[in-house]
């Protein structure tokens, strides 16, 4: 690939990345306003596409290094395979958020049951009926209050897994990760393709991983059911 491709090439991805940023800045700030506006104090929410950004930069100077072009296809397989279970982890961030905006929508009723629970009831209410003035502390239902939490903290389990991803920890889940999805599309022939990721690792100074592949294939359910559950281990380097 000459200078001039390989220059265009990451100018595109870098657009894109761009891009993608500022919609999950706005998405962030809707966030921060629903959250604002009912009470539940501000969001901490980071950044996962900026998380991602940094990471494809830090991934892109390691294979550089090694004289492998990561934008070139033909040289780098290795780098569609990390973008897979990189861009897996963003989609599932978003449907976090999509979860926690759902959870935090409120209807007319709950805005009125809220309204009404701020009214101070009559002497007659206090002594005939009983009524005590207790006044609701958050439009959200207790449930609600649970789930928009719980979805902010499992969005933040992705952006810490984008954040820590390093190839000597994370490469044999992305290569399990990604052979599930091949399996998955009737794809027969993946395996053949590790030998091309293997020569890249080991060009990158890492122990070849074809052993521990396999041991995990075996190991490991490799389903479309258990692919966010996959697990990792750690490859040594040569110089180790």
């Amino acid at each position: 690939m000459s200078e001039e491709s390989i220059r265009e090439r990451q100018e595109t991805f870098k657009r894109i990345r761009e891009q993608a940023n500022g919609d999950m800045c706005e998405v962030i700030k809707n966030c921060n306003i629903i959250s604002r506006n009912l009470g539940l104090g501000k969001c901490e929410i980071p950044n996962i596409i900026i998380a991602y950004n940094n990471k494809i930069i830090e991934l892109e100077k390691e294979f550089n290094k090694a004289g492998i072009d990561f934008y070139d296809r033909t040289q780098c397989e290795s780098r569609f395979i990390i973008e897979n279970i990189l861009q897996a982890l963003i989609l599932t961030a978003k449907s976090y958020i999509d979860k926690y905006i759902a959870a935090t929508s409120v209807s007319e009723s709950q805005v009125q049951e809220f309204m009404d629970s701020w009214k101070k009831p009559s002497t007659f209410d206090k002594i005939f009926k009983g009524s005590k003035f207790e006044p609701k502390r958050s439009i959200l239902t207790p449930e609600q209050i649970k789930t928009s939490r719980e979805c902010i903290a499992n969005y933040i389990k992705c952006y810490d897994k984008m954040y820590d991803f390093t190839i000597q920890n994370n490469i044999v889940e992305a290569i399990l990760f990604y052979r599930v999805l091949a399996m998955a599309r009737g794809v027969s022939d993946f395996d053949s393709r590790i030998d091309t990721i293997d020569m890249e690792l080991r060009k990158l100074g890492y122990s070849s991983v074809k052993n521990t592949i396999t041991q995990q294939i075996d190991e490991q359910e490799l389903t479309l059911a258990n692919i966010l559950n996959l697990k990792s281990v750690s490859i040594g380097k040569v110089q180790e």
